[in-house]
């Protein structure tokens, strides 16, 4: 019985020393995995800055190009709805002959 039992506890050192090394080589793998993982993360992170870099990049020359093409209000005519001036006589008087004068054609 004594060969028995130290047999019997040398595969169960055995045993739980395979079992060990397995746990740490898939403990080892997912380390590794979650290592490509946040790897992975970490690019496409750095890729969305760029891009988002770039995009603010070409929202500052839109507003840059829009500053310069947009009038200032100074020189912004008014709306139409504003009363319009009124026309002098001479200027009313040129426009009733032309008028006559398409009319009669």
């Amino acid at each position: 019985t004594g060969v028995t039992l130290r047999r019997s506890l040398a595969e169960f050192l055995t045993f739980t020393t395979r079992l060990e090394e397995e746990k740490e080589g898939s403990t080892r793998a997912q380390l590794e995995q979650t290592l490509k993982s946040i790897d992975s993360f970490h690019r496409a992170l750095g890729a969305t800055r760029s891009a988002l870099e770039r995009m603010v990049i070409e929202a500052n020359d839109c507003e840059n190009m829009l500053q310069i093409s947009t009038p200032s209000v100074d020189s912004v005519p008014p709306p139409a709805f504003f009363p319009l001036p009124v026309p002098s006589p001479d200027h009313l008087s040129m426009v009733r002959f032309e008028f006559r004068k398409f009319m009669k054609r």
